[in-house]
């Protein structure tokens, strides 16, 4: 009996010193926050920055219409889940096509003209210039951006969908 009893205790003693060798549970650590930044896409036009993350783009379209029937209008617009819209177009006389072949000729003529005279006239170019009615539409939430030239607002789409698809950062440049 003497026997059992030694060995219990050295059992016990065994198992008590295993025992307070165990590491003590350390409390559930607390994640580290999040140091990497959200992705962006930007762009740099003359006429000023637009900025927007990618997880607040809610569509990016681009379409065509003409306005009062005086003007075509190429744009690409940025919806967002705030309260702010992008909007980059490229604006330009609607010159139904003439009926007859010179007088086609002649409206283009004199388009061609116009645009050359707008380049000697200003160094800032005024086709440029976003066109606003105070306070209607400085109050829309809308971004506007001018642009000059209907390669240029695919190029701004293009820059878009890439960005969207891959969502990674980038900055686009107009040059």
């Amino acid at each position: 009996m003497g026997q059992k009893l030694l060995c219990l205790l050295l059992i016990g003693t065994v198992i008590g010193s295993a025992w307070s060798q165990q590491p003590t549970p350390s409390p559930t650590p607390t994640p580290a926050p999040n140091t990497s930044r959200r992705p962006y896409w930007s762009t740099e036009l003359p006429s000023g920055k637009f900025m927007v993350a990618l997880d607040s783009v809610s569509s990016v379209s681009q379409s065509q219409y003409v306005v009062d029937g005086n003007a075509r209008v190429t744009e690409v617009s940025v919806g967002t889940t705030g309260s702010v819209q992008g909007r980059f177009y490229y604006i330009e006389p609607y010159t139904p096509q003439s009926p007859l072949v010179s007088g086609q000729s002649q409206i283009d003529q004199l388009k061609q003209r116009v645009d050359e005279v707008m380049d000697r006239v200003s160094e800032e170019d005024p086709r440029l210039i976003v066109m606003k009615n105070y306070p209607t539409t400085t109050h829309a939430h809308t971004i506007e951006f001018r642009l000059g030239s209907q390669a240029e607002v695919q190029r701004i789409y293009d820059s878009l969908e890439t960005t969207m698809r891959t969502y990674r950062n980038t900055t686009f440049k107009l040059k």
